[in-house]
């Protein structure tokens, strides 16, 4: 530059600078105002767009940037963005620098406008992932499958929420995926993590059991990607826990219900288990991939260490009905009680049960999932009784009463016959009224190629009639002389008392 001069006439002569110097000063400038940026610093954005999960934002000269959903507030909020608009400019903490990326357009800021971090002038870090199990997160769904939920409880660390861990109603278990929508705010507690603690499964409720006690462990398996079994994933329930679940396998016979409980949990329901009235065919109404409510009654350990959990359906039970149901424990009779201790019975006790299995002396019955009762063959009916397999089929129901009870061994032996008194007694009884010679009357039982076996009119006794004995003369075809239900009479020849045979003369 020059002052005016004579030479200049007066005038003002100036030098100007090049085009790439030009160039140059502005890159200089656009390059400090970059480099002023950085962890920690507080920009004025303006808000682009608005995802369920994130905000885009623009903010100095080229900058972009979002916010993840959970740097919104400090506490869980549904529908964290409703408050916010496009084009709305607000106040935003820088907390990460973008990751490295070949296209420099889609490299994103991490920003954050909790109140918390707002209000810390001091230099942000990066995220450190802190949890513990126990712990209460709040996560927000971003991903919900048939049996998971998917959340994002911070911008590295996701978690993992099972559906039986949602809810123990079965209407809610049903409508789990609608329950859980993108973008809903969910609190949980840590019941286990990955190592790097990067992926955290979450509970609804904090665990009552103490973690250590199943196990040391509980993290979530590096190479699968899930929970290891056993000692993890039991590691929340107790016994008397009210859970939610999925029927896996109906078992034929009276095998009861495999219950699906947890990622790799399954807990059995006894016969017994699944009524609280006794009722036939209680598996009737359930068919597999049901959602059930169900009572944790029992966890124990097999000898291979493997955990063994038994469950009951039974809405009676303590904790089974909520508020809003009507109390039915007062509607279930004694009669319908469970036995679950060989105490609770004593002879002359009425008692149900269903067919366990049939043999050639006789059945076995379910009292209830910790006991049994034997009923001998000459006790499953006051008549006799010509296909035991085919009128006591495994799963039928029956009505007895006990005849004896033995603690130590925990036996227990039932009859099923309705006469008064105990049913050797009542055949003692009667033999002394019946003799060889007496004339007896009754009605055939069954017709068999080698005689006829028929019921002495009252009595509890059944006699054979030999086809040699039915007629003076020869019977060719003993099925077209008689038949079953017919009325006959006839002697008694001979008395075998040791099995309560007669042999009977037509």
């Amino acid at each position: 530059m020059a002052l005016p001069s004579p030479s200049t006439s007066g005038r003002l002569l100036l030098l100007l600078k090049s085009i790439s110097e030009v160039t140059r000063d502005s890159s200089s400038k656009k390059a400090r105002k970059k480099s002023s940026y950085n962890v920690g610093s507080l920009v004025q954005a303006e808000i682009t767009e608005v995802k369920p999960l994130e905000m885009r934002l623009k903010f100095g000269i080229g900058f972009r940037g979002r916010i993840h959903i959970t740097e919104i507030n400090d506490f869980a909020l549904e529908n964290p963005f409703g408050s916010f608009k496009i084009g709305q400019t607000i106040s935003a903490r820088i907390v990460a620098k973008p990751a490295q990326s070949d296209n420099k357009k889609s490299q994103m800021w991490e920003l954050s406008i909790r109140p918390k971090i707002l209000a810390d002038s001091g230099e942000q870090g990066d995220e450190k992932l802190q949890f513990y199990v126990g712990q209460r997160v709040t996560g927000y769904v971003y991903k919900v499958d048939s049996e998971w939920a998917w959340l994002a409880v911070s911008r590295h660390a996701k978690a993992q929420l099972f559906i039986s861990d949602s809810s123990c109603e079965p209407l809610e278990l049903q409508e789990f995926q609608k329950h859980f929508y993108v973008g809903k705010a969910v609190i949980g507690y840590v019941l286990s993590y990955r190592k790097d603690k990067t992926l955290l499964r979450l509970v609804l409720h904090p665990p009552r059991a103490p973690i250590g006690r199943y196990g040391s462990e509980v993290m979530i398996d590096n190479n699968k990607q899930d929970i290891v079994p056993n000692d993890i994933d039991i590691a929340h329930i107790c016994e008397e826990d009210i859970v939610g679940g999925r029927i896996s396998k109906i078992y034929p016979g009276v095998g009861g219900l495999l219950v699906k409980i947890g990622p790799t949990i399954y807990g059995r329901v006894h016969f017994t288990e699944i009524h609280d009235m006794w009722v036939p065919d209680p598996l009737s109404q359930y068919s597999e991939g049901e959602f059930v409510k169900c009572k944790i009654l029992e966890i124990s350990r097999s000898v291979r260490g493997n955990y063994q959990i038994d469950l009951s359906l039974r809405l009676s039970l303590d904790g089974m009905l909520n508020q809003n149901s009507v109390d039915l424990s007062d509607d279930v009779g004694t009669s319908s009680r469970r036995a679950d201790k060989i105490e609770d019975l004593h002879p002359n006790m009425v008692v149900q049960g269903y067919v366990k299995n049939v043999t050639a002396k006789g059945c076995f019955i379910l009292l209830s999932r910790k006991l049994d009762a034997k009923i001998l063959l000459s006790n499953l009916s006051d008549g006799y009784i010509d296909d035991p397999e085919k009128e006591f089929p495994i799963g039928k129901l029956v009505v007895g009463k006990i005849l004896s009870v033995e603690p130590l061994s925990k036996r227990v032996e039932v009859t099923l016959k309705l006469s008064g008194s105990i049913a050797t007694k009542s055949e003692t009884s009667d033999l002394s009224h019946l003799s060889v010679g007496s004339i007896i009357s009754g009605k055939i039982k069954r017709v068999e190629s080698y005689g006829l076996f028929i019921e002495i009119d009252h009595t509890n006794l059944v006699g054979l009639c030999h086809v040699s004995q039915l007629s003076d003369d020869h019977v060719d075809k003993i099925e077209s002389e008689y038949r079953a239900g017919e009325m006959v009479t006839a002697k008694i020849l001979k008395v075998r008392v040791s099995s309560s045979t007669y042999i009977l003369s037509a």
